[in-house]
């Protein structure tokens, strides 16, 4: 299973959340115009010089016998392009893994 982070502004390594366990087909149901960005293979940073308090952004890391041919075409960390943390289709995705 994919780990997916909310990411705070500013450098690591306190800028990462709890990890939340998550399948990437409920990723795709759930968010089908779903775009990535690949980051690398180390957790990011965004925004070093300016820290949040809450998190901003939504990261993926997808382990290599998860990669696909869809939008995680490699084994890193991959943004969720235009999704925020507070994205009520990604909460119902958290909710159902909690079930």
């Amino acid at each position: 299973m994919a780990t997916l982070y909310f990411v705070k502004y500013g450098p690591r390594p306190g800028n990462l959340g709890p990890g939340y366990k998550i399948d990437l087909t409920d990723l795709y149901k759930r968010l089908p115009s779903l775009n990535t960005s690949f980051l690398g293979i180390e957790p990011p940073a965004f925004n070093e010089k300016s820290p949040s308090v809450y998190p901003a952004r939504v990261v993926v890391e997808v382990l290599s016998d998860e990669v696909d041919s869809n939008k995680f075409q490699s084994a890193g960390f991959h943004l969720l392009v235009g999704v925020a943390p507070d994205d009520a289709n990604l909460s119902k995705i958290l909710f159902l893994r909690a079930i």
